[in-house]
Parts: structure tokens; sequence; C-alpha cells
């Protein structure tokens, strides 16, 4: 009797590591899920937002990677069976190396991971010379397998296998806790709408990541932004517009509170703020713009993402919405099946490095897939309709998650995509369609002469840090210069306003938290004025970021 034989749940136990090993990377998405502090909160838009359970597609996607662990260990453990009754004879060195192979696909992952994690400053190069050395360790040992018949290398992999057999266990315990200590949603804090709507009306645009130099200096030929061309002719449009921050976190605390920020921890629920003067406090504990222009009896609004808006500044907004997972992917156990066996298809080891698109499928270090992103644009395109046409709205902030990477839309076909090599400037040319919009939705409503527009951004373009990712292309790479510029777009277009004006002065924009007020309360009636109020408080703000 062999000791497979007498030990049968040693190859059961083997067989759900390696398949638990396999799926690594949909752990990993789910993790990613449950650390996500978003969640709808508007019951006047989606009231079912308020009786679903938390986390609903968390949980979906949990059954999905239990069936899908179990299913496969199943299909594993016969396989395993049958290549042990050939008593190491070719077919069982063709098993053997078929395991190996399959092992390779979560020691590419995991290696790709380290990389983007923990070694940032390392050229692209060199990290993927490094984890492709990695992948050579179970290759030498089908090499050797097959050629030299020795087997010491398959060993010792089986056996890492075996032993990190607990990570199934302790991803279902650390997953179902997190579940359970998610509870069902709680109605947040609105203050409502007020009986009575003041005349000023503005709206606030943030693009993310959406680079000055890129979009009006260096923009090429094949990218069309025509809405941003007519807007810049009608409006006051800035030149020399730098952000408080190189990120989104620490920008958008600044704007809001008008206080410099140096660094924002946006993974807790209400976000650690560090101001540049060395003192820290949580976000909620700050008045912002919203809080002061509710204060003027002005109704305001936010639609947007990554900050948890709604959550924090839900006293002193009239309405809010932001993307939940809920939102973002589906509810349904069949749906999350699929979808995982189609991501790890789809960023197997070979298959990434023999198909030239298969780079733009995979998962990314930001704030959440291209299927995410794509979501959540859509998810925002489609209440910030609902709000920027509601007369009733006196200060409006909408965030959107573009020209952010990665690319999401194609310029040649204005399609959006995330199975096609698009990059930067395909979503700038997304975030041009995105303006033309905005202005047709107002337009169509009656509102556009009426309404005060601000434009601007978080933060530039970071080449520095898009320039060490494998979907960075040769064109970003040459428009860019590898560089990160401090320059961000400023356009204001004021109500019953068409007339243009170029400002060549430099400023931080942390004084949009000011500028905004002044701007609904009526005191800055055309650009000359907001020129002119620039002029006065420029230098109030020093310019932090670096040339």
């Amino acid at each position: 009797m062999t000791p497979a034989e007498r030990h049968p749940w040693r190859d059961a136990a083997l067989c759900v590591s390696f398949a638990n090993l396999c799926l690594v990377g949909s752990w990993n998405g789910l993790f990613r899920m449950l650390s996500t502090n978003l969640r709808e909160v508007d019951d006047a838009w989606l009231p079912e937002a308020m009786t679903r359970p938390a986390n609903e597609a968390a949980r979906a996607a949990f059954g999905a990677v239990l069936v899908n662990v179990l299913v496969l260990g199943g299909v594993f453990f016969p396989a395993f069976k049958l290549v042990r009754r050939f008593e190491n004879g070719k077919k069982t060195i063709v098993g053997r190396c078929l395991f190996l192979f399959l092992f390779m696909s979560p020691v590419d992952y995991l290696g790709w991971k380290i990389a983007q994690e923990g070694m940032t400053q390392v050229p692209f190069g060199v990290i993927r010379a490094l984890w492709t050395l990695l992948l050579l360790i179970p290759l030498i040992a089908m090499v050797q397998l097959a050629v030299y018949r020795r087997d010491f290398l398959f060993r010792g992999i089986r056996t890492i296998t075996l032993i990190l057999l607990p990570m199934f266990p302790l991803n279902v315990v650390r997953v179902g806790w997190a579940l359970r200590q998610s509870g069902d949603p709680t109605p947040l804090v609105r203050a409502g709408k007020l009986p009575v709507r003041k005349s000023g009306r503005v709206i606030w645009v943030i693009f993310d990541e959406m680079d000055y130099r890129l979009a009006f200096v260096k923009r090429p030929a094949t990218v069309k932004m025509p809405e941003f061309d007519r807007l810049r002719r009608e409006s006051l449009f800035a030149t020399q517009a730098t952000p408080p921050a190189y990120s989104t976190a620490p920008t958008m605390a600044s704007l809001l509170t008008g206080k410099s920020v140096k660094s924002a921890d946006a993974t807790r629920p209400d976000p650690l703020l560090l101001f540049t003067d060395g003192t820290t406090s949580n976000l909620s504990e700050h008045q912002t713009v919203f809080h002061d222009a509710r204060r003027e009896g002005f109704n305001t609004a936010i639609v947007g993402y990554f900050l948890p808006y709604c959550s924090i500044l839900g006293p002193a907004l009239s309405e809010c919405a932001q993307p939940s997972n809920d939102d973002l992917w589906s509810r349904n156990l069949w749906d999350h099946v699929k979808d995982q066996w189609q991501r790890e298809l789809n960023r197997n080891w070979l298959l990434v490095r023999v198909d030239s698109k298969a780079r733009y499928r995979m998962p990314w270090f930001g704030w959440g897939t291209r299927t995410e992103q794509r979501n959540a644009y859509l998810y925002i395109e489609r209440l910030a309709r609902e709000v920027a046409t509601d007369r009733d709205m006196g200060l409006i902030l909408i965030h959107w998650p573009i020209p952010h990477l990665l690319g999401i839309y194609n310029r040649y076909t204005n399609q959006l995509t995330y199975d096609q090599p698009s990059n930067y400037l395909d979503n700038l040319a997304l975030t041009d369609r995105t303006l033309g919009e905005l202005r047709s939705w107002l337009e169509k409503a009656g509102l556009w002469n009426e309404t005060t527009l601000v434009v601007s951004a978080d933060h530039p373009l970071r080449a520095k840090v898009w320039m060490k990712m494998s979907s960075w292309t040769k064109e970003e790479a040459d428009l860019s210069e590898n560089k990160t510029f401090p320059y961000v777009p400023f356009i204001v277009k004021t109500a019953h306003n068409n007339h243009g004006l170029e400002y060549t002065e430099k400023f931080d924009t942390i004084l949009t938290n000011r500028l905004l007020i002044g701007l609904i309360e009526g005191k800055l009636n055309g650009v000359d004025d907001v020129a002119g109020w620039l002029d006065a408080h420029r230098k109030e703000a020093p310019i932090l970021l670096p040339e």
C-alpha cells in the first residue's frame, strides 16, 4: 500500500491547498472589496440601498471563491489519484509537469503583488526580471523531471503547497468575520433640502489626475478636446495652477477645509489628516466649504468617489451619492463564479507574456480594477445628471474617476472599454466627452447661463509612478517625458458670461475653498472679478509642490 493510499487525507489537503493558491487573485480581490469604506447612502434616489444587506456583492464573491476552490480541488483530487497509479512512468511525469505549470500562475501573481506593493522604488524592468527568475524555479523542476528524472524540486514545491493549506481556513475565517462585522447599512445623517432656494449656483468639477500640460500644452493631434477648448474661450483659464498635493486624499481634504494637508489616511472610515503645521485630526472634525455654503442658506450636494464624502460630510449636504461595492459589482453568486475564472485566465502567467493586450486586463494597484473604474464612471455619470439639473442646488461637487489611469476609453471608436490597450490620452478624450455631456444637460434644463462652473483636478499625471507599470505606453512616456509636472487645469466659467480671460499668475488651488463661497454669494460676477480676487489672495497660499 502506497503512502497516498494509507493517508488519502494528505492528497485531499494538497488538492484544496493547491486550488486555493490557484485562486489567490480572487481572494485578493475579495479582500480589497471588504477594505472599501464607501457604500451607497442616498435614501432619496436609491431607497433599496437602505434595506439590502451590507456588502451583498462581497458576500456573493465570498461564496463564489469558496465554490471555485472546492470545485477545483474536487477536480484535482481524482487527477492526483490517477497520476499516482502510473507508478512513476511517463504519464506520472506529464501529470507532475502539469502541476508545476499550473503552480506558476500563483507564483507569478504573488510576485507581481510584491513587486507593486513592496518595491515601488525599483525600476519596473528590474522587478519584472526578478519575478521572472522566481518563475524559473517550477520551470527548472519540470526540466529535472522530464530530462533527468529527478524530482527533489517537485517534492519541495509539493511540500510547500501542503504547508500553505492553513491559508484556506484562515481566509475563510478572516472574510467571514469581516462580513459579520459589517452588519447592515445604517442610514447616515443628511441635512436635507432647505425650503427656499437662494440665487447662487456653482458646480465644482474635479477630474481625477487631469494633467494641464498634456491636456493643453503637449496634447497630440489624435486627442480631440473641443469642449474644453470651447469652455476655455468663455472662461477664466489658468496656466499655472498647482494643487496642494500629488495625491487625491490630501488634495481633496485641503480643498474642502481650506487648510494645507500634507498627508491623509483614506483607508479609515474617517480619514486622518496630517497638516503641514504638524497637527493631526480627522476630517469630520473640520468645517468645510459645504458647511459654509449651508450656513449661508444654500442647498449642497456631492456625487463622487474615493473619499467617504457622504458619511463624513452628510450633516452639511442636502444630497450625496458615492459608489459602493454593491453598485460596482454584481450581487449574484454565479456571476462572480464566472468572473473569477475569467480573471484568473486573464492574468495567467503565460498569457500576459504572449498576448500584447492581456496586460491591460490585469488588475492594478490603485483604487480598483479597470472594471470597477468603468462602473464607477457610469454610476457617477447617471447620478451627476440628476443633481446637476436640480434647480434647488446651490453648491455641487462632482468628482470623476477619470482621466486617472488605467485607460477605460478608446478615443478612436469613442467607446468605453476595458479590453483594449487604451491609455491616459484616451481617458483625456473621455473627460472632454464628459464635460460636453454636463454642458448638454445644463443647456437642456435651461441652467447653463445661470450656472457658474469651476473645473479643475486633484493632481496632475504622476508619470514617475505610472512609468513603473507594465501598462505604461511609449506614447505616454514620450509626451510626459517620464516626469511629473505640477500644473492642473483651473477653469472658471461665471454665470451669465461668455467672456474669456487667460490667467498666467501662479497660485495654489487651495484657494478654491474661499473662491467657491465668493462665487455662490454673487460677490464675483465675471472673469475679471475672479482674476482680481486671485491677484488679491494668491500670495496667502504658498506654493507647496516643487517644479
